[in-house]
């Protein structure tokens, strides 16, 4: 497990897969084409990061803070947000594909226009945006 205090990284390229990060802080960080394999962010302020063609299948950002986060034409099968705070959040042309755990994240405000989120499931704690029912979620049995 790395312990990581870092404002406005920047990564780009390469792979931060089977990384195991949880807790760090990395506000306003910028990952670009960076591979995601079953790395794991729980437990960490990403708070206002950027996420640009983003490979994260299998990564867990559990209980993460990523408010006003953007996510942009990535896609992230298998992958734990449950708990997260993504509030203020934008995701354009991002796949959410395969089983994506939405449980009890905090979406208000988000805007997920055109990202697709096919098979993710959510349950009566995730909080969606106002007026929005996303296509293709499925709410998860308790």
């Amino acid at each position: 497990m790395m312990s990581v205090k870092k404002m406005n990284a920047k990564f780009q390229g390469g792979s931060l897969s089977d990384c195991e990060i949880q807790g760090a802080t990395l506000q306003n960080a910028m990952f670009e084409g960076v591979a995601m394999f079953g790395a794991d962010f729980s437990n960490s302020d990403l708070s206002g990061s950027e996420f640009y063609m983003v490979l994260a299948m299998g990564a867990s950002f559990s209980n993460a803070i990523l408010k006003n986060a953007k996510f942009a034409g990535g896609s992230y099968k298998d992958v734990d947000f449950s708990n997260a705070d993504l509030s203020g959040a934008i995701f354009t042309s991002d796949n959410m594909g395969g089983y994506v755990d939405l449980s009890g994240a905090d979406f208000s405000g988000a805007k997920t226009d055109k990202a697709l989120f096919e098979s993710a499931v959510y349950d009566n704690s995730t909080k969606l945006p106002a007026g929005v029912a996303m296509a293709g979620l499925s709410l998860k049995a308790p």
